[in-house]
């Protein structure tokens, strides 16, 4: 929409369905949240999800794969019946998915899904579950044809590890979306002087950086390895322990056993400042009336548990890794590009003119 949030603007993927090439969206965070729907949704708002959900389950587009429709308050199921009478297949299983043969108009997405109807966490993921990189390669497989096709691809939850300040699972979806890449490129490969690929961000989220003050120039992050789940998950089992100790004020030896076992922390080798900064964070998740300042709260812990959150703190800085923040950051981020007009995304330049360089390589003209 334009800022008066009056004037619908045509999106790169719907002027590529203008000239006769299929489309897909895939992501790993639900397909109605704002970048997925931005390709194919016209609303003042990113919240409004009944809206954005039905305008995907009315739109031409071929595939969409990943994460599924957030909870419609407004209308339960809507959006996936009217995608049905509108010719599209539902695929939930890896099995299911593999079926769908060329021309099929598809929505592909997991059984189960995760918090926010997203995908799991790499780190989460259950065996059974369709990756974000298998999503990637069946929509290729579907779109191919001799018009061409325009896909976008997000690694969403990578922005949203970085900012819970999660370093593993961010390190690990990141990996994910560049197995998704290489699906891309393997494919860029057998066509070499047709396909255009572009990877980017939207912005840079929470600040990592490869260093901390408490280790100096020293860097261990094979500490990482120890941790077995995402924050996401952690916060069940504490939810969970916290349901089964009601009388417990301290960390104790189940707890301990808990920490070590999903973050690989020995409780009882870490120094006394960071015992005692798990222990205020244990406080203030269990009673909710720790003794801090609402700027203080904030800047400890977020909007995230406090006692989750700390615990990511004191592992990534035990390996070398630190965050500045709990939400996006001006830091620059690289266009990265191979194949037919690549040469157009080099150097310097303003986020928007990202998708000015993509319609000059797709040869078409945008209306904003």
């Amino acid at each position: 929409m334009d800022p008066t949030t009056t004037i619908p603007y045509t999106s790169l993927a719907e002027l590529a369905k203008g000239k006769g090439m299929k489309v897909g969206i895939v992501s790993s965070v639900s397909i109605d949240h704002a970048t997925p729907a931005v390709f194919y949704a016209h609303q003042p708002a990113r919240k409004n999800y009944h809206e954005i959900a039905m305008e995907l389950a009315n739109s031409d587009f071929d595939y969409f794969a990943g994460g599924g429709f957030k909870k419609d308050e407004t209308c339960e199921n809507c959006a996936i019946d009217t995608a049905i009478n509108n010719g599209f297949t539902f695929a939930y299983t890896r099995e299911e998915l593999a079926a769908i043969e060329p021309g099929v108009r598809t929505i592909a997405m997991n059984h189960t899904l995760s918090g926010g109807s997203a995908l799991y966490y790499e780190i989460d993921r259950p065996e059974d579950h369709i990756s974000l990189s298998e999503f990637t390669k069946k929509g290729i497989e579907l779109l191919d044809n001799p018009q061409g096709f325009f896909m976008m691809v997000e690694g969403g939850k990578i922005d949203w590890a970085n900012h819970a300040n999660d370093a593993r699972a961010s390190i690990d979806d990141t990996i994910a979306f560049d197995n998704a890449i290489k699906e891309a490129v393997h494919f860029y490969e057998k066509h070499p002087g047709e396909i255009l690929i572009i990877v980017t961000g939207d912005h840079e989220c929470g600040g990592m950086t490869l260093d901390f003050a408490g280790t100096g120039y020293n860097t261990a992050y094979e500490i990482l390895a120890g941790q077995t789940k995402s924050y996401e998950e952690f916060n069940k089992d504490l939810e969970n322990y916290f349901e089964n100790n009601e009388n417990a004020v301290d960390i104790n030896e189940e707890m301990e056993s808990l920490i070590s076992s999903v973050f690989g922390i020995d409780f009882d080798s870490l120094s006394e400042y960071k015992q005692q900064r798990l222990e205020d964070a244990f406080d203030r998740s269990r009673t909710n009336e720790a003794a801090v300042t609402e700027e203080e709260d904030w800047l400890l812990y977020g909007y995230y548990e406090p006692f989750t959150v700390t615990l990511t703190h004191v592992l990534n800085q035990m390996a070398g890794i630190t965050f500045t923040s709990y939400a996006h950051t001006g830091v620059p981020v690289p266009v990265l590009a191979i194949g037919k007009s690549a040469g157009l995304f080099d150097g310097f330049y303003d986020n928007t003119d990202v998708a000015k360089k993509i319609a000059s390589a797709m040869k078409v003209q945008l209306n904003n």
